[in-house]
């Protein structure tokens, strides 16, 4: 996962980005955040839980360093800075169909 999604930037993907401060950092200036230039927060987030469901689903099991990085995510994205970020409301509000 770390090679292909994380770009070798692993050691910047730490529980640090669920401060409030990168967070509010990130949501006022989203070209500076983790890996803009390939995923916005949500679509990484997303693509990492998805890794880490997928790997539990082939394997019976998911890798520690997944663990790790999935714990991170899903707590950035429970975080109320994300959850109730204006520019979030519509893509967490999509009718799938």
């Amino acid at each position: 996962m770390k090679r292909y999604i994380l770009d070798g930037n692993i050691e910047k993907h730490n529980d640090n980005l669920i401060t409030d401060e990168v967070i509010e950092r990130d949501i006022a200036s989203p070209e500076g955040e983790l890996l803009t230039e390939h995923f916005d927060i949500f679509t990484l987030d997303t693509t990492i839980i998805v890794t880490a469901l997928g790997q539990l689903i082939d394997e019976g099991m998911i890798d520690d360093e997944v663990k790790q990085l999935a714990n991170t995510v899903i707590s950035r994205q429970r975080h109320p800075k994300i959850c109730f970020d204006k520019k979030s409301q519509p893509l967490l509000n999509a009718n799938i169909s």
